[in-house]
């Protein structure tokens, strides 16, 4: 596809995102068509590969699962990463690895953040551990957070 008639949308992974998260089921169409804005079907369905998720999730499972929930967030947060200036490596084991992203700087310092999605009406799950450098707070509207701020560290990468 031709660079023109890809949408240049900068928000467009996060509303897809976010469509994904109120609809784990939703077709690529029905999340275009959601969105709008020039995002075609062809568009969402390149973005969800990007990010490593399927156009449909296939299996049944009740709608906003924590799986499907944390998964969502940890993909925003690779997304707003990137978009950042950092490489992004994400933890394949399972679901109890003591932090889910490895970010790395220009300068090669590494970086683990642990990613928090909001649940029951804007609560994060709890808990601090010593085994990695940031928590990554996401809420349903895909705005992240990150604690401690990662302001300092991205003026570092500049200098």
């Amino acid at each position: 596809m031709e660079d023109s008639k890809k949408t240049r949308h900068p928000n467009a992974p996060l509303l897809i995102l976010a469509a994904r998260n109120r609809n784990p089921n939703a077709t690529a169409a029905a999340i275009a068509r959601e969105i709008g804005g020039g995002i075609t079907r062809a568009r969402v369905s390149q973005l969800l590969a990007e990010m490593g998720l399927e156009t449909r999730v296939t299996f049944k499972r009740s709608h906003g699962s924590a799986l499907d929930i944390n998964l969502i967030a940890e993909m925003a947060v690779v997304h707003n990463l990137v978009a950042r200036g950092f490489e992004v490596y994400r933890s394949i084991s399972s679901s109890h690895s003591k932090f889910d992203i490895i970010a790395s700087t220009r300068s090669g310092e590494l970086i683990k953040i642990d990613v928090r999605a909001e649940r029951f009406g804007g609560k994060y799950p709890s808990g601090i551990d010593s085994a990695f450098d940031y928590i990554a707070y996401v809420s349903p509207t895909g705005k992240i957070s990150y604690k401690p701020e990662l302001d300092q560290l991205l003026v570092d990468m500049v200098k």
